[in-house]
């Protein structure tokens, strides 16, 4: 008797759509699908008010054979630091900071973001080999934005609303090539990049640039190191680098940085106190982590000089930025208190034209206790105050924020008094989000919030999310309210 066993290739198959209402309709519609050694990724994204429904697609194709990896399509090619080509956000100074600096970036990979003006539509191709790892990136990618005084200036909102979005949009045709090379060495990792750039604007403007960065990192004992040097077309050099040691509860980081004004390449993203694409810093940052028991404290503190082209004055910018956590918790009570202060020098003229630098501070707190009742229901109430320029400004804030998880359902109830000078004086907290949103909220007058959210947990293939929010000009419940709604629907195939 003989026994034929026949395998069939089998299809995965993966489909999202997720639909926003606030403030008009946002979509997000997302599939990926898998046949033997073939990967299909698919994304529309539309923003409130945008007319187009397919407004942000992206597609890819991608396959492996032995030795070789390829994408069609839109895809992203991450490497170094964060000075050529890296992650569609950078590292922020704070506290965490020590735990994702030194993450460098994961080479080729398909491109699945909602982010408008960071993939790179053509063909990417990566393969394996004795001499280590190579990645090749060549696009062909419409970018919104516009050449000016022969800077390419990147609209990186992605919203196509007003007249004078819709007038940037694709407006610059971007070509690319760029190179990637990494490999392994007695534990130690080394990569090479090199990219060039031709951007051809709607009324023929171009911009040509090149750049070509090294980076490493390495281990021994308990130190790390890490850092990223490029040259860019105009020959200017910029680096990152940095240690980190770590002994059983404690982590230090620190890490220098110097980049020269108009070093922005292909797809930068640096680890820096300035985003402008024409300005630079040099900078010095270090961070350190300390856990006793259930108490975790956490001391980071960053310097930097501004940078700038053209500014000939005696003063430069300088921002110094330092800040102090704290933070224990058990199975029911969790506490976290927190200070933060950054001062800024500005140059200023008086009235005879006379160039001088002053200085302004900001200074913030947060003072949060949780109590978990039990494992359906904690409460929170948190503190939040800010000083600005030795009191010029003031603000404090306090939300009380309740989390109740039932067998279907999870709601949240916060109420949040704030009483604020004026805008310098302002206060944040972490606002009731649904799902993809990174939204804070920030209060810069006297006033009262009441919200709240209720999520219903998953349900076969769907999610329901409703947000609904109430806000008072005042601390007695008085004057004209203003009151926003959303709902968020999530559809899994």
């Amino acid at each position: 008797m003989n026994i034929n066993i026949i395998n069939k290739p089998t299809i995965n198959a993966f489909i999202r759509e997720k639909i926003t209402i606030t403030n008009g309709i946002r979509h997000d519609l997302r599939s990926s699908v898998s046949f033997r050694d073939y990967q299909f990724h698919l994304l529309f994204e539309k923003d409130p008010g945008e007319q187009n429904i397919l407004d942000h697609a992206v597609f890819s194709v991608q396959g492996n054979t032995n030795s070789v990896q390829w994408i069609v399509g839109d895809h992203q090619l991450e490497g170094g630091y964060g000075l050529i080509t890296w992650k569609a956000t950078s590292a922020y100074k704070g506290f965490e900071t020590i735990n994702v600096l030194t993450r460098k970036g994961k080479g080729l990979k398909p491109y699945r973001s909602s982010n408008e003006y960071w993939s790179t539509k053509g063909l990417g191709v990566q393969w394996n080999s004795s001499f280590g790892t190579m990645m090749v990136s060549i696009g062909n990618t419409l970018q919104d934005g516009k050449v000016e005084d022969g800077k390419i200036n990147i609209d990186e909102t992605g919203l196509h609303v007003t007249e004078n979005d819709l007038a940037y949009k694709n407006n610059l045709k971007e070509q690319s090539a760029t190179f990637l090379w990494t490999n392994d060495y007695l534990g130690n990792h080394f990569g090479i990049i090199m990219n060039n750039q031709h951007v051809v604007e709607g009324n023929g403007s171009t911009v040509s640039k090149a750049a070509a960065s090294v980076f490493t990192t390495g281990k021994w004992q308990n130190w790390q190191w890490f850092g990223e040097s490029a040259i860019h077309h105009n020959q200017r050099i910029s680096y990152l680098s940095g240690v980190i040691f770590r002994l059983d509860r404690i982590k230090y980081l620190v890490t220098i940085r110097s980049y020269p004004h108009h070093f922005r390449a292909y797809r930068s993203q640096p680890f820096s106190e300035w985003s402008s694409f024409n300005d630079g810093e040099r900078g010095v940052f270090q961070n350190i982590q300390v856990k006793v028991k259930k108490h975790t404290f956490a001391l980071y503190s960053d310097i930097a000089q501004k940078v700038e082209e053209g500014n000939n004055t005696p003063y430069r910018l300088i921002n110094h930025e330092n800040g102090l956590r704290w933070q224990w918790y058990n199975s029911t009570h969790r506490f976290k208190i927190q200070f933060k202060q950054n001062s800024q020098t500005i140059n200023e003229v008086n009235f005879e034209k006379n160039i001088f630098s002053t200085e302004k501070r900001r200074t913030t707190s947060k003072w949060q206790y949780q109590y978990n009742i039990n494992k359906q229901l904690n409460i929170r109430w948190q503190i939040n105050t800010a000083s600005f320029n030795k009191n010029e400004s003031n603000g404090y804030g306090l939300e009380t924020r309740i989390l109740f998880k039932g067998n279907n359902v999870v709601s949240t109830a916060s109420w949040i008094v704030a009483k604020v000078n004026d805008y310098s004086g302002r206060v944040y907290f972490w606002g009731l989000n649904l799902p993809g949103e990174m939204n804070s909220v920030a209060i810069s007058h006297n006033g009262q919030q009441l919200g709240a959210r209720i999520q219903l947990l998953k349900r076969d293939n769907y999610r329901i999310f409703a947000r609904y929010r109430i806000k008072w000009p005042s601390l007695k419940f008085e004057g004209t309210t203003v009151k926003t709604g959303a709902l968020a629907i999530q559809i899994n195939l």
